[in-house]
């Protein structure tokens, strides 16, 4: 598909006046960790947020970006599940937001993609400010990664980068740079101090809750906000919502069908792997310490 290269200026000044709204909003009243931003990797040019949903990742890419402007940084800060200007990639808003946000002169004349991707990498060149992109749910993994690898390989040290990922391993090849900080599911999972503070527990309950989730940070709120604290949390209609609105929905169907095969089993050995993953040679997959006709393991649940 043929997509303009260049958005209406005012569909580009919408977008970016709500994406200060929803950014605020993030940002507010969520429990500031600085060893998950640039405080904590100053030497970083770009943070990269990967785990599953409900781990904070929105949290910390709109914190990211309000840090930028109480360091009176410019910030372009993007969130790719809102709804965005008509028939622009990912890459192109990208190029015309750090545009719009940075030039205070137009084109002369209709400009092509790859004349606005060199003007924004120009700016940014340029630019005499810090300039932090904060980059929300990238899912779009070929055109995107290679303007944002252009960004982080041909931008000086004052331009860094801090996005998460809408779809696993969007941002895999931007991960092999040297100065790129991958930041996953046990770094964004909070410590049981986290915990404790987030949901304004005794300490008993907090421990409690903190075990049980592993410190998934959305299970957590769930938990600790549930009225019913005597039901496993694995049974809170609010978490079970959650597993089957926001994680399965985006699961393709074979895999959701093989995790739900692997969810009724109690013991994992070689006939059951054979049964889960329809072959007939699961023992020749074992590793070298043990056989897996010979050792029973039990599943490690999240809940």
């Amino acid at each position: 598909m043929t997509t303009p290269s260049r958005a209406n200026p005012d569909d580009i000044s919408d977008f970016l006046e709500r994406m200060n709204t929803r950014r605020t909003r993030y940002s507010r009243g969520y429990l500031k960790r600085d060893r998950l931003s640039f405080v904590g990797h100053p030497t970083a040019k770009c943070l990269r947020y990967k785990a599953p949903p409900g781990f904070g990742k929105s949290v910390q890419v709109a914190q990211c970006a309000q840090a930028a402007l109480e360091r009176n940084e410019d910030c372009i800060y993007l969130d790719f599940s809102s709804f965005r200007p008509k028939d622009l990639s990912e890459a192109d808003l990208i190029a015309n937001s750090i545009v719009a946000a940075l030039s205070s002169e137009g084109f002369s004349e209709t400009p092509t993609t790859s004349s606005v991707n060199i003007l924004a990498l120009r700016l940014l060149t340029d630019h005499e400010r810090p300039v932090t992109i904060c980059l929300d749910g990238v899912t779009d993994a070929a055109t995107t990664q290679r303007f944002l690898r252009a960004i982080a390989l041909e931008t000086p040290e004052t331009v860094r980068l801090a996005l998460s990922e809408g779809l696993p391993d969007a941002m895999a090849s931007l991960s092999a740079l040297s100065d790129v900080v991958t930041i996953g599911p046990d770094d964004l999972g909070f410590t049981l101090d986290e915990t404790g503070s987030v949901l304004s527990l005794d300490a008993d309950q907090a421990r409690r809750i903190f075990d049980l989730t592993g410190g998934w940070p959305l299970l957590c709120a769930l938990a600790g906000k549930s009225n019913t604290p005597g039901v496993g949390i694995a049974h809170l209609p609010e978490v079970q919502a959650y597993f089957e609105n926001d994680v399965l929905a985006q699961v393709p169907q074979p895999l959701r069908d093989c995790l739900m095969k692997a969810s009724w089993l109690e013991e994992i050995n070689e006939d059951v792997c054979n049964y889960v993953f329809k072959t007939d040679a699961a023992g020749l997959k074992r590793g070298s310490r043990a056989t897996a006709g010979s050792t029973k393991q039990n599943p490690k649940r999240i809940v």
